[in-house]
């Protein structure tokens, strides 16, 4: 009788382990990054609090390193519904969203402090969001960043005009490359794995980028001047399938966004200590060239010439990111 009983309940138990695990939604997390890299780290983090929060009702799974495929791949997925949710970088949703360019605009921020109190604060920023959803069908839910862009070079430069003609690998985003078009540079459109041997070997002059990717490729080590120009801010943004948000229940939903939202608080205050452990970790082994924020009045005036059509805000864009200086 007791060995009846200790079966019934043993089958009781998994029935029931059973239907909470066909009750739960198993979700997929997609991001480029190395799996020790911080968008990582704090992705998974938000998984697990997401998890938690759900009392394993939702489960999500972080893929790395572009395990799902490249950021456009996955941005596909996502639209489809067979992805739900993914790290994204500014420079790849601009190749989508022509309005997107806007953040990457140069001249826009001063400093990654700047481009963080803007992206966190600033109405113009949630109002791309939501052209998110209207133009690609994927839902914006919060913005980290990679930082202010910078310039290195491995040969001697004064100041930005010393990189006419020269070639620069760039992130291929549209705005990037109309920015280096006006500056009369020879854009290269590099994977980040390859910067540093194209760098060192002279395959390219310089490297537009992020303080904290110069300092993690060990570029400064190649390098002879770093041009702080702060030129363009990189944005990323926490995205989610509308077909996987529509799914969820109103309360998974508020669970869902209030954990994004403080995802997106870590990876900016944490990025801003990043560049300066980055910086501090450069500026003895290279000349560092602070550009004036005046050198881009005129750069400005010819890219918002370009743009200014297809960005019907972007005069407001710039007037409120002022107001975060």
């Amino acid at each position: 009788m007791k060995t009846k009983r200790i079966v019934l309940i043993t089958v009781f138990t998994i029935l029931m382990f059973s239907i909470g695990s066909a009750n739960a939604q198993n979700m997929r997390f997609g991001i480029i990054t190395p799996p020790t890299q911080l968008w990582t780290t704090l992705s998974e983090q938000f998984a697990k609090e997401v998890e938690a929060q759900t009392d394993g009702k939702l489960s999500i799974s972080v893929f790395p390193a572009g395990q799902l495929g490249n950021e456009s791949a996955m941005l596909q997925q996502l639209q489809r519904g067979t992805l739900d949710f993914m790290l994204i970088t500014g420079g790849e949703l601009s190749s989508h969203v022509d309005s997107f360019n806007a953040l990457l605009a140069p001249g826009l921020i001063e400093s990654s402090a700047h481009g963080a109190r803007f992206l966190e604060e600033g109405t113009m920023p949630q109002k791309l969001l939501g052209e998110l959803e209207q133009k690609i069908g994927v839902k914006g839910l919060a913005y980290g960043m990679g930082g202010a862009t910078q310039v290195m070079t491995n040969f001697p430069a004064k100041s930005l005009a010393d990189l006419k003609g020269r070639r620069v690998r760039i992130t291929p985003s549209p705005a990037s490359v109309d920015y280096n078009r006006i500056l009369d540079t020879a854009p290269q459109a590099i994977p980040l794995t390859n910067v540093y041997d194209a760098f060192s070997n002279k395959q390219v002059d310089a490297v537009e980028t992020q303080l904290d990717g110069m300092y993690t490729l060990g570029l400064h080590n190649r390098a002879d001047t770093l041009l702080m120009s702060n030129h363009t801010l990189a944005p990323s943004v926490v995205v989610v399938s509308l077909k996987t948000w529509r799914k969820l229940n109103d309360e998974n939903k508020a669970i869902v966004a209030s954990a994004a939202k403080e995802l997106g608080n870590r990876l900016l205050s944490q990025q801003l200590k990043r560049d300066q452990a980055a910086y501090d970790g450069v500026k003895n082994s290279v000349t560092v060239v602070d550009v004036d924020p005046s050198y881009y009045v005129d750069i400005e005036k010819q890219w918002d010439e370009i743009w200014a059509p297809r960005i019907p805000f972007l005069k407001e864009m710039r007037a409120e990111a002022n107001e975060f200086k």
